[in-house]
């Protein structure tokens, strides 16, 4: 069966265009919860700052806000693309900064991802780029992502 015609759409295609589609906002909290794990973990001197950075920063300011916008482009690309946009801030300070886009493959589960996101309020600092595959799976209802 041809994944443009399945019934619903192809599964990349619900997941994205009919399931992510809109807009939403909540609250974000960072907790460490093994402090211990946390300093044997080989996650690099970068990372383990930003963790260190927002965990202070929310335990003296409490709480932020998250949220996403994602924007389905059928008629963009050989199968459509979707874009999202999610952020973490308090009060005017954006704390992170995440810009997707998702090029959608005609094989109705495929997806590339192309990522760039932002650390902290200072917008020149603490930058990343990133490209990698991802699978929907059948019905649109779950993903696998491979970063």
């Amino acid at each position: 069966m041809n994944p443009a015609t399945a019934p619903g759409g192809a599964d990349n295609q619900i997941y994205y265009f009919q399931i992510g589609r809109g807009q939403w906002e909540g609250t974000f909290s960072l907790l460490v919860k093994n402090w211990k794990v946390f300093w044997k973990e080989q996650i690099g001197l970068r990372n383990r700052f930003l963790v260190i950075a927002m965990f202070f920063f929310q335990k003296l300011t409490g709480g932020s806000v998250i949220s996403s916008d994602m924007v389905a482009d059928p008629d963009q690309g050989p199968f459509g693309v979707a874009t999202n946009t999610i952020c973490i801030h308090k009060w005017y300070l954006t704390l992170y900064l995440l810009h997707e886009e998702y090029d959608l493959d005609p094989d109705g589960s495929h997806v590339t991802v192309r990522s760039h996101d932002r650390f902290g309020p200072i917008p020149f600092l603490f930058r990343d780029s990133m490209e990698y595959p991802a699978v929907i799976h059948i019905g649109g209802m779950s993903s696998a992502y491979y970063t």
